[in-house]
């Protein structure tokens, strides 16, 4: 259980892992990203107001991401506020905020006007290339320069933007797995300039059907999804907090041929994180609650605003 340094706020949506084990807690309602040890200890928290123009946007941040040199990327979904009582703008405008390892704002990395308010995904791969979701079906990649390198469609879904870990930090392959409608592709950033892809996979029945979130790879090129399951216990019924089950499965699957074969299953029961009556404090609305390690183990937030947890699953 991570204990904030002050309270949390109502919306905690991302999170990361950096190489030595530090977690990076996105905190938008209290301006900041709070930094905890690897055994959950407090350590610092980075100011967001001072790099934000607050004469013009209100901040609203939607998911981060931590390279291999402990540089941070929160993408800021501000709106543009009215100005001499006229509209500044008729759509969002998206940018990234780039933080050096000691939390010092470094710069902004302008992202293209979007068609919705539900945030943007962003992760970074081995070589520091970062993959930003926009526009919810879109996938823009970045240089270390913060260059435009190349972009590429991904399946559309409303909130949150599941396809923003397209790529796993500690794979220096830098491999690429995305979804597109019913396949999972794999292909290299090379493959992406081209407009092409390595493979194309069906996706299983079991993932189609379930609406199942894509969470992540390991470095072995594992691919991890996501399940959520609402359960009424017998009597009850749906809307009724206490006569329900919060209920997520995650499974792991191998690439075998040209079929993604099951190889894990793991069940996480939230009922638990809250009691009777309580359902508003439940966190909930994370653009990335999960991310995916190199060895395959899987660390989510779960909890209420009051007691945030994040824990760590590993598969046999």
């Amino acid at each position: 259980m991570y204990q904030e340094a002050e309270p949390v706020s109502l919306h905690v949506p991302s999170f990361d892992v950096d190489r030595e084990g530090r977690f990076y807690i996105c905190d938008p309602g209290n301006s900041r990203i709070q930094v905890f040890s690897s055994n959950g200890i407090f350590l610092r928290q980075i100011e967001l107001r001072k790099a934000m123009d607050n004469s013009r946007f209100r901040g609203w941040y939607s998911d981060l991401a931590v390279d291999l040199e402990s540089n941070i990327y929160l993408t800021d979904s501000a709106i543009p506020r009215a100005r001499n009582n006229k509209s500044i703008g008729a759509r969002d405008y998206y940018r990234i905020l780039k933080f050096n390892s000691r939390g010092e704002f470094e710069e902004i990395i302008k992202l293209p006007s979007v068609k919705s308010k539900s945030g943007c995904g962003v992760s970074t791969d081995y070589y520091g290339i970062l993959y930003v979701q926009v526009n919810q079906d879109s996938m823009r990649i970045y240089d270390k320069r913060s260059k435009l390198i190349s972009a590429f469609g991904v399946t559309y879904r409303p909130y949150p933007p599941a396809e923003a870990q397209v790529v796993q930090r500690g794979d220096s392959l830098a491999r690429i797995v995305f979804i597109k409608g019913d396949y999972v592709c794999l292909t290299s950033l090379d493959d992406i300039k081209k407009g092409t892809v390595m493979d194309s996979i069906p996706l299983p029945l079991k993932l189609k059907y379930s609406h199942a979130d894509f969470i992540g790879i390991d470095n072995n090129l594992n691919i991890y999804f996501s399940i959520n399951h609402r359960l009424t216990k017998p009597g009850g019924y749906p809307g009724v907090l206490k006569n329900e089950w919060h209920v997520t499965s995650l499974h792991r699957y191998w690439i075998w041929g040209s079929k993604l074969l099951e190889s894990g299953q793991v069940w996480l029961n939230f009922a638990n994180d809250f009691t009777d009556n309580k359902r508003e404090e439940r966190a909930t609305n994370f653009t990335k609650q999960y991310i995916v390690s190199g060895d395959g183990s899987v660390f989510f937030l779960h909890g209420t605003i009051d007691n945030l947890i994040l824990s760590i699953v590993t598969f046999e």
